[in-house]
Parts: C-alpha cells; sequence; structure tokens
C-alpha cells in the first residue's frame, strides 16, 4: 500500500463529482494538488480557472458546488399554526393506513379464495399461504395499534390546541 496515501485529499468521490459537473479535464490538476471533496464547496470562480477550467465551465462548476453562508431567517410559527399543520399531517396518514389497510384486506380475500399450497416448511406443514396469512394478521395488528397511537396524539394536540 502506498505510504503517502491520504484518506483526506483526492480521491474517487472527488473525482466523480468533478464528472458530474462536468470537470473531466480537472481531474489531473486536482490530483495533482490533492484537492479534496470538502473543500470543493469553497472553491471560487478564480480557483476553477486556475485549476484550468474556462470561464464557463468556472461559473457553473462554482453555481453547483458553492454552499451559501447566507443562513436562512429562522421562521417560528405561531402555535395554532404549528398545530393545524400537525393536524394536516395525521389526516393525511390516516388515509395512508385505511388505503393500506384496504389493500391488506384484498390480499386476505385472495389468499381465502385461492390457497398457495407450497409447502415452506415442510416438518411442520408449514405452507406459503399459511404464512402470508400470518404476516397479514400481524400487519394488521400493527396497522390497528399505529391508528389507535394517531388517535390518542390527535386527543392530545386537540387538547394542547385549547390550552
Amino acid at each position: 500500500m502506498d505510504t503517502k496515501y491520504n484518506p483526506f485529499g483526492f480521491n474517487k468521490q472527488t473525482e466523480a463529482l468533478l464528472c458530474g459537473v462536468g470537470g473531466n479535464n480537472l481531474i489531473k490538476e486536482f490530483k495533482r494538488r490533492d484537492i479534496s471533496t470538502d473543500v470543493l464547496h469553497k472553491l471560487t470562480e478564480e480557483d476553477f480557472i486556475q485549476l484550468g477550467a474556462d470561464e464557463h465551465l468556472a461559473k457553473v462548476m462554482f453555481q453547483t458546488l458553492y454552499v451559501s453562508k447566507e443562513k436562512t431567517p429562522n421562521v417560528k410559527l405561531k402555535p395554532h399554526q404549528r398545530i393545524s399543520d400537525k393536524i394536516e399531517i395525521l389526516k393525511i396518514g390516516k388515509k395512508q393506513f385505511n388505503v393500506i389497510q384496504d389493500f391488506i384486506t384484498y390480499c386476505r380475500f385472495k389468499l381465502k379464495k385461492k390457497r398457495i399450497n407450497s409447502f415452506i416448511e415442510p416438518d411442520e406443514a408449514l405452507s406459503a399461504s399459511k404464512v402470508l396469512c400470518l404476516a397479514a394478521d400481524s400487519i394488521l395488528k400493527e396497522v390497528n395499534e399505529t391508528e389507535l397511537k394517531l388517535k390518542e396524539l390527535e386527543a392530545v394536540i386537540i387538547m394542547l390546541d385549547i390550552l
């Protein structure tokens, strides 16, 4: 193994990023200068030009890799705004659980209608249809428990809204 290997320097990830932004011709220079992935976002247009990119490529690479140093303003929502968002999320989650429950009911109906008789565990006479029924039952139990917890959470949120 090379004794001069630097895990924090130029590596395959850096090479892949450069290829992704169109800097294939810059790979040799980046490798020679041992520029790591961690500093790519700190390079300016002038740095890319100095490393061998033309002006257009330097501008594109800078815009793609540059991370803004400005912080986004931290907007604090009012309690009634946060609760209405959470209630909306709960309603959407409930709709999704209903769709999943309907799908599981459909699967259960299909399994009862047409049993699959291939054996998974011949010693215990465990067939695939029994395994699927057991799995559907356990999934239904989990869905019901989760729906119950969601209802409890919705009640807590509504109680907090009242306060």
